[in-house]
């Protein structure tokens, strides 16, 4: 996992970079669309913070609470979500912005995932062993959710980084069901 983490927190980082400059830096004209919302940029740069931190609150929540009870609640919730999610982002940004935010929500529980939740566990489990103690297996039961998970978002994110080079993808009028 050494190389995985930092690739994958080196592409957050980059993907993060390249949202700011050119949604945020531009004054708007890639993530506001007045026919979709009558929005600002500064309501729009927060909104798309502000999904971005709470999409992983959220997501963390039901998958440490519920879905360590019953994976398929855990799954059910996880998917009502990402419906709701791609709705409200195509109601609030350009179809463009949309695919890309989808994208950087995933990207972020992905990268979050890693660092959060399965490398912790690991790392656990690793000293336990080394120190002779009985490592808690549990640890690799939940980050083995969270890696699968990463494994089924992986296309996703692919599919959104390019969908901007798409516009019958974002352009579409029923977009958000297209992104899903």
């Amino acid at each position: 996992l050494l190389w995985f983490k930092w690739e994958a927190t080196f592409t957050w980082i980059s993907g993060m970079m390249l949202l700011a400059i050119v949604y945020y830096f531009t004054g708007g004209s890639y993530l506001i669309d007045s026919k979709v919302a009558d929005i600002t940029l500064q309501q729009a740069v927060m909104a798309s913070l502000g999904l971005v931190i709470g999409c992983w609150l959220l997501y963390d929540l039901v998958w440490q609470t519920l879905g360590k009870k019953s994976e398929k609640l855990g799954t059910a919730l996880s998917l009502a979500g990402l419906v709701g999610l791609a709705y409200g982002l195509t109601h609030l940004f350009s179809g463009r912005a949309a695919f890309i935010h989808f994208g950087a929500v995933l990207g972020t529980l992905m990268v979050a995932n890693v660092w959060i939740r399965i490398l912790p566990g690991q790392r656990k489990m690793l000293e336990d062993a080394l120190a002779g103690r009985t490592p808690d297996y549990s640890q690799g039961k939940y980050a083995k959710v969270r890696s699968v998970h990463n494994s089924y978002m992986t296309f996703p994110v692919i599919f959104m980084m390019i969908s901007n080079h798409f516009p019958n993808t974002f352009g579409h009028h029923q977009n958000w069901l297209i992104m899903l």
